[in-house]
């Protein structure tokens, strides 16, 4: 399964986190796709190569600016070049399964990149998840 990734730059939250770690354990995915990004995307990317090792391929789609996590080409991580955000997640979105998304506030927002990676997603027939900051699988859907 090819699994994409959207979190906020402020990070997830500790039980987003685990939720996010829990499902990672649970679906073994063979790549993740995330932006490459301060906070979500650097825990989610943190997270995924400590729990699968070198069993999954994780591709980096990087932003240039203060946002930019800095993820180093490795063994089992392919960085591409940079592109403007709203680009980037619908890169992601058009190569993956099944679109993980860990948004800095429980109900959508209009100004959201997060949300607007949701949105895109449930537009072209994503499998959606969303854990809320609480850590509540808010929404698990095939659209």
């Amino acid at each position: 399964m090819k699994l994409g990734f959207s979190g906020t730059r402020h990070g997830m939250t500790q039980r987003q986190r685990n939720v996010f770690t829990n499902y990672i354990k649970r679906e073994r995915p063979t790549i993740l796709d995330h932006g490459g990004c301060i906070g979500g995307d650097a825990q989610a990317h943190a997270i995924t190569r400590y729990v699968l090792r070198l069993a999954c391929l994780v591709n980096v789609w990087p932003t240039d600016g203060e946002w930019c996590a800095r993820i180093p080409e490795s063994e089992g991580v392919v960085v591409h070049d940079p592109m403007p955000p709203l680009d980037r997640n619908r890169v992601i979105v058009n190569r993956v399964d099944v679109m993980f998304i860990a948004p800095l506030t429980a109900f959508e927002q209009i100004r959201s990149g997060t949300w607007a990676t949701y949105r895109y997603a449930r537009t072209v027939g994503r499998q959606v998840i969303v854990c809320t900051p609480e850590g509540e699988l808010r929404e698990v859907c095939d659209v």
